[in-house]
């Protein structure tokens, strides 16, 4: 029996960063009654080490002058068992002189309609409110289970490209699959793709699949053959890049021109995003 054909030509997958989702999405539930975000008559509340508690509650606050941690201890404080009741705590015992108007920031979501582009999609399209990470830790080792689903035990960022800890990786990659089935990728990237780190597909019979990131995707695939692209967030950032992504309150810049892309042109295509 002949497969279906599908409906959808291409697959855009825009990988963000910095961001938990109720900080992003939580105000989604005005939309989505159902979703898991934030219940301004019920929010959630995180313990801060004075013994109070803090409400997730309303901010317009794009940046925020301590980061908080997302290595993998921090991760597994910041979720203390399930819980999710540590991120103010983890907080608090990384920045000891952090204010309380800091760690109430930890607990902050952006109202509907502070994001624009990222407000718009949600209220239209699907929003995946368990799509978890695939480890409670740095970007880095979930962008390499993004390419081939594992990190090959690492935990742990490498610190830069030029690290004595950077590690290549040689499974097999999302990226060899769709080259063995024949289906074109390209990956559009802002200075150094990440992936260069996996020997599979980092060979010269692979190279003019990466591009580098210009306003929108410039190439086509044939009628009728899917195609999967990724955008990727990565190490070094420029000024013009660092522009585009989805750090706090960058307003989605970067998702509304690819979504604008795909409108003018790729109309038999899907974007995700993720972070």
């Amino acid at each position: 029996m002949p497969m279906p054909s599908l409906p959808i030509e291409h697959v855009v997958d825009l990988m963000l960063e910095n961001a938990a989702f109720d900080r992003m999405l939580g105000c989604m539930t005005e939309v989505h009654p159902g979703m898991a975000g934030v219940d301004p008559a019920r929010p959630q509340t995180s313990p801060d080490l004075d013994g109070g508690e803090i409400a997730q509650a309303p901010t317009t606050s794009r940046n925020i002058d301590c980061d908080p941690k997302h290595y993998l201890p921090n991760g597994l404080a910041q979720l203390a068992g399930g819980t999710n009741r540590g991120f103010v705590t983890d907080f608090a015992r990384t920045h000891p002189t952090s204010t309380s108007a800091e760690r109430r920031e930890i607990m902050g979501y952006y109202p509907r309609g502070f994001l624009p582009a990222l407000h718009t999609l949600a209220e239209h399209f699907v929003v995946c409110d368990h799509w978890f990470s695939s480890l409670p830790g740095p970007t880095w080792i979930n962008r390499l289970f993004a390419h081939a689903g594992t990190s090959l035990g690492h935990v742990s960022e490498p610190g830069s490209l030029f690290s004595h800890r950077l590690h290549l990786y040689d499974e097999r990659t999302l990226y060899d699959e769709l080259h063995d089935a024949g289906v074109p990728w390209r990956i559009y990237f802002g200075d150094v793709p990440q992936s260069l780190c996996n020997r599979w597909s980092g060979g010269s019979h692979r190279a003019p699949t990466r591009r580098r990131r210009r306003s929108r995707p410039t190439s086509r695939t044939p009628g009728g053959t899917t195609s999967w692209t990724a955008s990727r967030r990565l190490f070094g950032m420029s000024h013009h890049f660092q522009s585009l992504i989805q750090h706090p309150g960058r307003r989605g810049a970067l998702m509304a021109r690819a979504h604008e892309a795909l409108e003018d042109g790729w109309s038999q295509a899907k974007l995700a995003t993720d972070r």
